[in-house]
């Protein structure tokens, strides 16, 4: 055996092919799901290229949010009851940096009608976001988390989604009674508010901004974060990295500095507005999971809501682009778990912990459905186009945190992960 051989054959030799194996896979995976999307698109969608696209796009997605380890409600609960501001300030580096993208679209029409993007500020978004904040905290995890938590391995988040798809679905049979709430004191505002279209897309974009920074000021003064080396430096011993992964690896192992989070998820959801004509939303596509679910049982959905949208109910879901995101956010998720060796799910769950999330679960989801959206669709989309809502459906769903966050430990939950 010569030298050459000996060193292919040997155990480090080995041990870098084994280690390769998973991410070829991976990226063989996202080829051929975007090649059969490809081909289901042919005579539906104006570009073959739409479905295929949304899949990378939300394999992305979910690589971002697993290795940036970018939560939402984590972030609210640290910030409200330790007055650790390094989520919520990621978040508003994020929605800046969308700030910066988006209004190039609107400067040059090509969001032609930002009303169209607008949701509405009623009573039935102020209560909705508020449900939504409580049962965020008692579910453990929102829209975007339960998903990208559910592809790193967590099966408890199953349980989420599936309560989820329910209550979102459920909500969609009801939200005619809602839309019957008397009207917000002193706000009129049901047909939405654009800032674009009441001030123009510089003064929208310069006052959004500069709304960012004075706020991001004030917690920085007031807060506390962890620095972003000490961060990573955590993470890195958590998954048992060295410095040889480091470089080019860490596109696929990770971990990310939380801030290349922020402008990556900015950066994606700008990229969904130019494919599709609308941002990113995760909430439609598991309100027409539940309403799918639901029809094979024999049970037809009957409400103003979906009467404008049979066609969704007639096509396949893989005719959705949400659905598609949504996928691709489990998938992203995956494989970014598996690139990095932390796969490893557990599938025992306690009954008290399997009914208290199902429970909230099913809340989230109705919660979200009648706020106009979760995270994502209402707060970070909302934002990114310059919808007034997206910043009121924060302010009714962070006293909704706070109470949840005091609920956990009566639940058996901790506040200090």
């Amino acid at each position: 055996m010569n030298q050459a051989t000996a060193t292919v054959l040997s155990p480090l030799g080995m041990a870098k092919k084994i280690h390769s194996i998973p991410m070829i896979i991976g990226l063989a995976l996202i080829l051929i799901g975007s090649i059969a999307l490809y081909f289901v698109g042919d005579g539906v969608m104006d570009s073959q290229l739409t479905l295929p696209a949304m899949l990378v796009i939300g394999v992305l997605f979910g690589m971002t949010l697993y290795h940036a380890a970018f939560g939402f409600g984590r972030s609210y609960r640290r910030l409200m009851l330790y007055g650790d501001i390094t989520g919520m300030r990621a978040q508003l580096v994020m929605l800046g940096v969308a700030t910066l993208l988006f209004a190039p679209l609107f400067a040059t029409e090509y969001l032609s009608d930002p009303e169209a993007l607008v949701s509405p500020i009623t009573m039935q978004m102020v209560i909705g976001a508020f449900v939504f904040g409580i049962s965020m905290q008692i579910a453990d995890g929102c829209a975007s988390g339960c998903l990208y938590e559910a592809g790193g391995g967590d099966s408890k988040m199953l349980i989420t989604i599936l309560g989820f798809i329910a209550g979102a679905f459920l909500a969609t049979l009801h939200l005619e009674w809602w839309a019957e709430l008397p009207e917000l004191p002193l706000i009129q505002f049901e047909d939405g508010f654009s800032l674009v279209a009441e001030y123009g897309w510089f003064a929208a974009a310069a006052g959004q901004l500069l709304f960012i920074v004075v706020v991001i000021g004030l917690l920085s003064y007031f807060g506390k974060s962890t620095p972003c080396k000490v961060r990573l430096e955590r993470e890195e011993a958590h998954r048992g990295l060295s410095k040889e992964d480091r470089g080019w690896k860490t596109f696929f192992i990770g971990p990310w500095p939380i801030f290349i989070g922020a402008g990556a998820l900015a950066l994606l959801n700008w990229l969904t507005t130019l494919i599709t004509g609308a941002p990113w939303g995760v909430v439609s596509a598991f309100s027409l999971w539940g309403a799918k679910a639901s029809m094979f049982f024999g049970f037809e959905p009957d409400s103003a809501y979906w009467e404008n949208r049979t066609e969704l109910l007639e096509n396949s879901v893989f005719l959705d682009t949400t659905s598609v995101v949504n996928m691709g956010v489990i998938l992203g998720a995956l494989l970014a778990a598996i690139w990095a060796k932390k796969f490893a799910p557990k599938a025992s769950l306690a009954m008290k912990t399997f009914i208290i999330t199902l429970v909230a679960s099913v809340i989230m989801g109705y919660a979200a459905r009648l706020a106009f959206g979760c995270n994502i669709g209402a707060f970070f989309s909302g934002v990114a186009t310059f919808s007034l809502h997206g910043w009121v459906w924060l302010l009714a769903a962070l006293p909704g945190v706070w109470i949840g966050a005091r609920l956990r430990p009566y639940f058996g939950l901790s506040n200090d992960d």
